[in-house]
């Protein structure tokens, strides 16, 4: 969840009648939370909940066009399989059936109609405190997960090391160790002489862009490395998000910047490597395809 309070939650209402929309957004603001969306027409929420990216949705059973069943399923098929995103039924329909069709369905919470004020905001407020511990109960396994493979890579990294004194061979085999684990592509530069680079390693998880690669990013006997200042300065370098302007001032011809652009670099980490405390080349990491990010 980050720095998210239950004040930035983004609330989505689907109602047929305006005047509910109308006075659950009143409510809702009056409470203090700032991200509100509603809706009177039911064909589109799918649409809404790719956009809006709902924290709660707050549903209407009886509308036309599509009832309030047919939404939850749509909701339910829709959002990833571990993903919490809680419904909570606002209907003037108190009979058992309908309550345990929609519970059964995928709905969190049950209100009816006509709403208690006081009711209705402290179960937001319950369904959305749970979706925003699931949120961060993810993130602390995917980021302990992350760190499982860093570990697995360098543990991996130092065995092919160790297995020959020729660097530059055990070298260009990082990059491919590194994809996918750590980054969607991955080059490995040594140092042949001042500023001049060879590349020893390139990976791709889409194998048909490796020459693309090896296009954009200049190989043997270059003296014009884009990432040659950052070899040099010896600390490593962290790119969280990758503009274009960034690559157009990186790579001088438009021949390369279209290369580069096509690879659809997103984020970026470039380490420098040295070998008793001599520089000896570099590593870039890149993320696209996967939308990973290297920082916050």
């Amino acid at each position: 969840m980050g720095s998210r309070t239950l004040s930035d939650a983004r609330i989505l209402a689907v109602d047929d009648e305006p005047a509910n929309v109308d006075l659950l957004e009143g409510l809702l603001e009056d409470e203090g939370y700032a991200g509100f969306c509603g809706t009177t027409d039911p064909r589109e929420v799918a649409e809404l909940c790719k956009s809006f990216s709902p924290d709660l949705i707050l549903l209407d059973l009886h509308m036309p066009h599509l009832d309030g069943f047919a939404v939850l399923e749509q909701v339910t098929n829709d959002k990833a399989e571990d993903e919490y995103l809680p419904v909570l039924v606002l209907t003037a329909d108190v009979s058992p059936d309908v309550k345990q069709r929609a519970l059964a369905g995928g709905a969190k919470d049950f209100v009816t109609k006509p709403l208690d004020a006081t009711e209705v905001l402290l179960r937001i407020r319950n369904l959305l405190e749970t979706r925003f511990l699931h949120l961060q109960q993810s993130a602390a396994r995917k980021e302990a997960e992350a760190a499982e493979r860093r570990a697995e890579f360098l543990a991996e990294a130092s065995r092919v090391l160790g297995t020959s004194f020729d660097y530059q061979t055990t070298l260009s085999q990082l990059a491919r160790l590194a994809v996918p684990e750590l980054a969607d592509y991955c080059m490995v530069d040594l140092l042949e002489d001042k500023d001049v680079y060879v590349q020893v390693g390139v990976a791709h998880v889409d194998a048909a862009k490796e020459a693309l690669i090896r296009e954009a990013v200049p190989a043997t006997g270059s003296r014009h490395h884009p990432l040659s200042p950052v070899f040099r300065s010896g600390k490593s370098l962290l790119v969280p998000k990758v503009s274009e302007d960034l690559i157009y001032r990186m790579f001088g011809t438009p021949e390369l910047q279209q290369l580069a652009v096509q690879l659809d670099p997103r984020s970026a980490m470039v380490v420098p490597l040295q070998l008793s405390g001599r520089l000896i080349g570099g590593i870039t990491l890149v993320c696209s395809e996967s939308h990973r990010c290297y920082g916050p």
